[in-house]
C-alpha cells in the first residue's frame, strides 16, 4: 500500500513545533499487520518497524538533514537474519522541494546496485515535471502535471519508452475537487492506442473536512473501501505523525482531527465486497509518563559484525527514550553462547535521551571452522512494556578470516586525539560516522601511512575506508572515546 497526499497535506512535521501527542502504533484487528513508530528528539520519524500481512518484517531507518528533510531511508528485512536490502537517497532545493530520489538494492550480496533515479522540476514550488532514469542513465519514463487556478493538481500524464522502444503515452491521472477544495475523485487511465479508464477513487468528507470514506471502483463496481472514524477533541496539528516517503503501509488520507479507526473492505473471489479488518491508531502524550522507556534502534536489530584481530565485534545501540533513568542488563542465550563475550560492560543505567553502546564479539580463534554458530543477546530493561528484548546473532568462522592479517591497521584504537593508519599505497581515505555520513576525506594520500586528528569527533563507532592505488578497498572500524 502507498501513502497518498491530498492538496493540503498534514504529514509534513515541523521539527520546531511543540507537539502534544505522537502516533505510536497502527495495528490490524486481525493481528496480521502492525507498525510501530520511533521518533527523534524533534519528533521526526527515526524508524518504522513493519509487519506486513504476508508475514514480512521490515524496518525503515531514516536520516534527516539539519532542517528536517528525509535524506536517506535504509531498509532492513528479516530473512534468515536481519538483512540490509535497500536504501533510497533524496536531495532537496532551498525551499524543501525534492529534487531527486535514487534507490539502491542489494541482491543477496554486500554491494548495492542503483535501480531508478527520479528527477523533479517545479514552477513556483509546484511539481510540474518528473523523469525516471533506470540504472541511473536510461530515461524510460516522464510525466507532466497540470494545476487549476486554486493551485490544485488536475492531471498527470506520463509517457514511457522501455528498452529503447518509441515514446508513447503510458498512464494518466485526473483529479476533481469539491467546493471546499477537498479531492473528491481520482481516475486512472492506461494508454492502449486510446485512454482506457481503469479505476476511480472516490473520497467523501464530513463537515470538518475529514475524509470519512474512500471507495475504489473498477468497472463501475466498488472493489475496495475504507471507512474512517475520528476523535474531534484532538486537532491533528497537535500530533507528530510519521513522515516516511518510502512507507509501505498504511495509506493516510486527509484528516483535520485525530484518526482512530480505518475499517477496510475488499472484494472476495466472486467480486462481493467483504469486511476484512480494522486498523486501530494508538497515540501517546508527549512527556506525560514518568516510566522509563528503553528501545533498541533498527541498527541494533541489524547487528553489524566486523572483523577484528580478536574476533568479530558488533554494536547494539540501546537508547533511553523516556524521561526517567533506564536500567539494562544483557546476557547471552541460545545454542552456542560460549563463543560470545561482551567487549564493553553489559550493564548500564542510562539517563533520558542518552545512548549506550553494547559491544558484542564472537571469539573466532576458538570457534570450530565453517560451522554456523548462533546466540541470542537478551537485554533486560526496567521498562514495563518491554522488559525483555532478544536479538539473534549468528556467524560462520572461516580459516582465511582467522589466519589473514588485516591490510588496514590503525593505532591507537580506541583513540581520543590522533590515530596513525598503516597500509600499502593509500590513494584515498574516508571516515564515515555510524549513520554512513562522510565526515572526513583525504584524497590522493598516496602513502603507506597517514595521521588523522580525531579530537573533535564525538564518542562512538566510525568506519575508516581506504582505497589503494589499484582501486582495492579496505575497511576497518575506529572507536573514538
Amino acid at each position: 500500500m502507498a501513502m497518498i497526499f491530498f492538496a493540503c497535506s498534514v504529514f509534513a512535521n515541523n521539527p520546531s513545533k511543540n507537539y502534544l501527542y505522537y502516533l505510536k502504533n497502527i495495528a490490524a484487528s486481525d493481528e496480521l499487520e502492525n507498525i510501530d513508530y520511533y521518533y527523534n528528539n524533534n519528533f521526526l520519524l527515526e524508524a518504522s518497524y513493519i509487519i506486513m500481512e504476508d508475514g514480512t518484517h521490515i524496518i525503515d531507518s531514516l536520516i534527516h538533514d539539519n532542517v528536517g528533510n528525509v535524506i536517506k531511508v535504509n531498509r532492513y528485512q528479516l530473512l534468515s537474519d536481519w538483512t540490509y536490502v535497500s536504501y533510497v537517497d533524496f536531495t532537496y532545493d532551498d525551499n524543501g522541494n525534492v529534487l531527486s530520489r535514487a534507490n539502491y538494492n542489494s541482491f543477496g550480496g554486500n554491494e548495492f546496485q542503483i535501480g531508478g533515479i527520479y528527477y523533479y522540476s517545479y514552477t513556483e514550488n509546484k511539481l510540474t515535471h518528473w523523469e525516471l532514469f533506470m540504472s541511473g542513465t536510461d530515461l524510460c519514463q516522464k510525466c507532466d502535471l497540470s494545476y487549476n487556478d486554486e493551485g490544485l493538481v488536475t492531471e498527470e500524464v506520463a509517457e514511457a519508452s522501455y528498452f529503447g522502444s518509441p515514446w508513447s503515452y503510458d498512464y494518466k491521472l485526473t483529479y476533481s475537487y469539491d467546493a471546499n477544495n477537498n479531492c473528491s475523485s481520482r481516475t486512472q487511465y492506461f494508454w492502449s492506442g486510446f485512454w482506457d479508464q481503469y479505476s476511480t477513487d472516490l473520497y467523501y468528507y464530513d463537515d470538518l473536512n475529514n475524509c470519512i470514506k474512500w471507495d475504489t471502483q473498477i468497472g463501475g463496481a466498488v472493489t475496495n473501501r475504507h471507512e474512517y472514524t475520528y476523535d474531534e477533541n484532538f486537532p491533528i496539528e497537535q500530533h507528530a505523525l510519521p513522515v516516511n516517503p518510502e512507507a509501505v503501509m498504511p495509506e493516510f488520507v486527509q484528516m483535520n482531527y485525530r484518526l482512530l479507526v480505518d475499517k477496510w473492505y475488499t472484494e472476495d473471489a466472486v467480486g462481493v465486497l467483504q469486511y476484512v479488518c480494522d486498523y486501530n491508531y494508538t497515540y501517546e502524550a508527549i512527556g506525560s509518563s514518568e516510566v522509563p522507556s528503553i528501545s533498541v534502534t533498527p541498527d541494533a536489530l541489524m547487528l553489524e559484525l566486523f572483523l577484528d584481530k580478536n574476533g568479530e565485534i558488533g554494536e547494539l545501540f540501546v537508547s533511553n527514550s523516556g524521561n526517567a533513568k533506564g536500567v539494562i542488563s544483557a546476557s547471552f542465550t541460545g545454542q552456542n553462547p560460549e563463543y560470545c563475550f561482551f567487549v564493553s560492560a553489559n550493564e548500564a543505567s542510562i539517563e533520558p535521551e542518552q545512548q549506550f553502546v553494547l559491544q558484542v564479539s564472537f571469539n573466532a580463534e576458538n570457534m570450530p571452522l565453517n560451522e554456523l554458530l548462533f546466540a541470542v543477546v537478551a537485554i533486560e530493561t526496567n521498562d514495563p512494556e518491554n522488559p525483555l528484548i532478544e536479538i539473534p546473532i549468528s556467524y560462520i568462522a572461516h580459516a582465511d578470516a582467522i589466519d589473514s592479517n588485516p591490510s588496514l591497521s590503525m593505532f591507537p584504537n580506541p583513540a581520543s586525539d590522533f590515530i596513525t593508519i598503516n597500509s600499502s599505497n593509500i590513494a584515498d581515505l574516508y571516515v564515515l560516522d555510524f549513520n554512513g555520513k562522510l565526515i572526513l576525506s583525504n584524497y590522493h594520500v598516496n602513502n603507506s601511512q597517514c595521521v588523522i586528528n580525531v579530537s573533535d569527533f564525538k564518542t562512538g563507532i566510525y568506519s575508516v575506508v581506504a582505497v589503494d592505488v589499484n582501486g582495492k578497498t579496505m575497511t576497518s572500524k575506529l572507536i573514538v572515546k
